[in-house]
C-alpha cells in the first residue's frame, strides 16, 4: 500500500500546529480509517520533536 506523500505533509504540517498533547488525537481525527497514514504522520512528529531536543546530537535520528 503507497502512501499519499503530499497527504502526510499536509497532517504533518497541520499536527505540527496543534499543542504536542494534542497531536494524538488530532491524527485520530484528521484520518480515522488510516492506520497506515497516522502511523507515518506520527513517525515524523516523534523524529521532529527528537531534532528540536537535541539539534546537535549527531545519533539522533540514527538506528542501532
Amino acid at each position: 500500500m503507497s502512501v499519499d506523500l503530499n497527504r502526510v505533509q499536509e497532517l504533518f504540517e497541520a499536527a505540527m500546529d496543534q499543542p504536542p498533547e494534542n497531536r494524538e488525537a488530532y491524527l485520530q481525527q484528521a484520518c480515522p480509517n488510516d492506520e497506515v497514514m497516522r502511523r507515518e504522520v506520527a513517525s515524523l512528529l516523534s523524529l521532529s520533536t527528537d531534532e528540536a531536543l537535541f539539534p546537535d546530537d549527531p545519533l539522533v535520528g540514527e538506528q542501532p
